[in-house]
């Protein structure tokens, strides 16, 4: 009888959580959304993000890796904050990097600092404390940051290094060397 219950069980396990792309305030499940929602802050910067998400040039879909993260990959990662610490400053640092991110690879590459790098295939531009990474064909491909936060969020694309010679990590995958070019 016991074993039955346990298979029975077994077979009705929590179902994967559904796909979205910003914080669910009609029904917040998650730690992270339940934050969110509640929190005027975080509620406006969710809707800004999603204001955002509609001028993305392309689509926020998955394929991105390694420069830009899917909006999905994104949002599973603003839940892990609900592990830290500091839950919210880490949802506030979280949200600050993708309204960054959003921003600048909407951005047109003139509107970049004339500092050139090379990094990899690719060309680096300085943009707010930032390196926006270039495609050969001019089209923005990812930000890299610092990272500066004390809460746990770490950016996707992590800028390391000083002067002239940085390295951009990604999340997943083998860090680039990024050399500044002299003109």
């Amino acid at each position: 009888m016991i074993a039955a219950l346990l298979v029975l069980a077994s077979q009705q396990a929590v179902p994967p959580p559904v796909v979205q792309w910003t914080a669910n305030c009609a029904a917040p499940v998650y730690a992270t959304d339940r934050l969110v929602c509640g929190d005027a802050e975080l509620a406006r910067a969710d809707d800004a993000m999603i204001s955002w998400l509609g001028r993305w040039r392309p689509p926020p879909v998955a394929g991105f890796a390694p420069w830009r993260e899917s909006q999905e990959a994104w949002l599973k990662r603003r839940s892990l904050c609900a592990f830290r610490t500091s839950h919210r400053q880490c949802v506030v640092d979280a949200y600050a990097e993708r309204m960054a991110v959003l921003r600048l690879v909407n951005a047109t590459v003139e509107t970049a600092t004339d500092v050139a790098w090379r990094c990899g295939a690719m060309t680096g531009r300085w943009r707010d404390q930032a390196m926006l990474l270039i495609e050969p064909d001019g089209t923005p491909a990812g930000l890299a940051m610092r990272q500066a936060s004390r809460s746990g969020w770490q950016p996707y694309l992590r800028l390391d290094g000083a002067g002239s010679k940085l390295r951009i990590v990604p999340l997943e995958g083998k860090p680039i060397r990024c050399v500044r070019e002299v003109r």
